[in-house]
């Protein structure tokens, strides 16, 4: 009986191995481009530099949509839901990510602030604005509570960057994680750091 059990143990091994180990080109792909993303911001050499070696789609995407949020970077599973929501409700939203990513690679600065400053045409402001919704609000498209169905889709709840700036005060509205009628003392002004 242990006989048994021993094959099946080594049948199993390889199985779940690959399963743990595998990785698809995508998911590699989006790997790889966050950690050139961090490596390249480590070591100073900026992020316009780090957009030139990432490649166009949903890495490319979660590059520029780090620097245009200002965030460190986001879940590469979220990055390619959001990407892959945005691209179905406008085909042309890949073309527009790389014209963005090829205007801030030309531009040659360093962060966001100095990009808005060089007076980006409307077309790239609509893109940016575009991407921050997306991972300010959480979702893709425009719900609409009047229609029974609309083109809003889920992307993240939790990490959805509008519960950020009260992070350290307000908690993610799920279900209450203080005392009754928390929310009726206002916090003081150490709580608000």
């Amino acid at each position: 009986m242990n006989k048994t059990k021993c094959r099946t143990d080594k049948a199993e091994a390889p199985a779940a191995s690959k399963e743990l180990s595998g990785m698809d080109r995508r998911n590699f792909l989006i790997t790889s481009a966050v950690a050139g993303f961090v490596a390249a911001s480590g070591t100073g050499l900026g992020l316009s530099r780090a957009m030139a070696a990432t490649a166009d789609g949903a890495a490319g995407f979660g590059t520029i949509s780090a620097f245009v949020t200002r965030q460190k970077g986001f879940d590469p599973k979220l990055v390619e839901r959001a990407y892959d929501q945005l691209v179905e409700l406008d085909p042309s939203f890949d073309t527009k990510v790389v014209t963005l990513s090829d205007a801030i690679k030309s531009a040659d600065i360093e962060d966001i602030d100095a990009f808005l400053a060089t007076s980006p045409d409307q077309d790239l402001r609509e893109t940016m604005t575009t991407i921050t919704a997306v991972w300010y609000l959480g979702y893709t498209g425009t719900p609409d509570p009047s229609q029974e169905k609309d083109d809003a889709k889920f992307v993240t709840y939790r990490d959805a960057l509008m519960w950020k700036p009260t992070g350290n005060t307000t908690p993610i509205p799920t279900y209450s994680q203080h005392k009754q009628n928390y929310w009726a003392e206002p916090p003081t002004a150490d709580d608000i750091k």
